[in-house]
Protein backbone atom coordinates (compact mmCIF):
# COMPACT_ATOMS: atom_id res chain seq x y z
CA UNK A 1 0.00 0.00 0.00
CA UNK A 2 1.18 3.33 -1.13
CA UNK A 3 1.49 5.82 1.91
CA UNK A 4 -1.06 8.94 1.27
CA UNK A 5 0.64 12.52 1.82
CA UNK A 6 -0.91 14.87 4.35
CA UNK A 7 1.64 17.10 4.23
CA UNK A 8 2.51 20.32 1.65
CA UNK A 9 5.96 21.75 1.18
CA UNK A 10 6.97 24.82 -0.37
CA UNK A 11 8.75 22.68 -3.17
CA UNK A 12 5.15 20.82 -3.52
CA UNK A 13 3.66 24.66 -3.75
CA UNK A 14 5.99 25.14 -6.58
CA UNK A 15 4.51 22.45 -8.63
CA UNK A 16 0.94 22.52 -8.09
CA UNK A 17 0.76 26.87 -8.04
CA UNK A 18 3.68 27.32 -10.53
CA UNK A 19 4.63 29.72 -8.23
CA UNK A 20 8.58 30.73 -7.49
CA UNK A 21 9.72 29.63 -4.25
CA UNK A 22 9.77 32.41 -2.50
CA UNK A 23 6.14 33.20 -2.76
CA UNK A 24 5.57 29.07 -1.76
CA UNK A 25 7.33 29.86 1.40
CA UNK A 26 5.53 33.53 1.77
CA UNK A 27 2.07 31.44 1.37
CA UNK A 28 3.11 28.85 3.76
CA UNK A 29 3.69 31.69 6.36
CA UNK A 30 0.51 32.66 5.66
CA UNK A 31 -1.33 29.58 6.20
CA UNK A 32 0.48 29.16 9.39
CA UNK A 33 -0.12 32.40 10.43
CA UNK A 34 -3.85 32.45 10.13
CA UNK A 35 -3.92 28.96 11.66
CA UNK A 36 -2.49 30.09 15.01
CA UNK A 37 0.47 27.79 13.87
CA UNK A 38 4.08 28.18 14.91
CA UNK A 39 6.36 29.59 12.92
CA UNK A 40 8.20 25.49 11.54
CA UNK A 41 5.30 23.88 11.82
CA UNK A 42 4.02 21.10 9.20
CA UNK A 43 1.15 22.68 7.04
CA UNK A 44 -1.50 19.96 6.19
CA UNK A 45 -3.13 19.34 3.03
CA UNK A 46 -6.05 20.16 4.34
CA UNK A 47 -4.82 23.61 5.81
CA UNK A 48 -3.50 24.36 2.45
CA UNK A 49 -7.05 23.38 0.64
CA UNK A 50 -9.14 25.83 3.05
CA UNK A 51 -6.99 28.37 2.94
CA UNK A 52 -6.55 28.75 -1.41
CA UNK A 53 -9.79 27.40 -2.06
CA UNK A 54 -8.64 24.43 -4.04
CA UNK A 55 -10.24 21.03 -4.26
CA UNK A 56 -9.29 18.85 -1.81
CA UNK A 57 -9.45 15.48 -4.04
CA UNK A 58 -7.17 17.90 -6.62
CA UNK A 59 -4.81 18.33 -4.83
CA UNK A 60 -4.49 15.16 -2.83
CA UNK A 61 -4.25 13.30 -5.99
CA UNK A 62 -1.49 15.99 -7.77
CA UNK A 63 0.51 15.05 -4.40
CA UNK A 64 0.16 11.07 -5.21
CA UNK A 65 1.10 11.49 -8.60
CA UNK A 66 -2.22 10.78 -10.50
CA UNK A 67 -3.71 12.03 -12.84
CA UNK A 68 -6.91 14.44 -12.36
Amino acid sequence: MTPVRIVVYAADLVCLLGCSEASAYRLMRKIRDEKGKPLKSLVSVVDFCSFTGLPYDSVMASLNGRVV
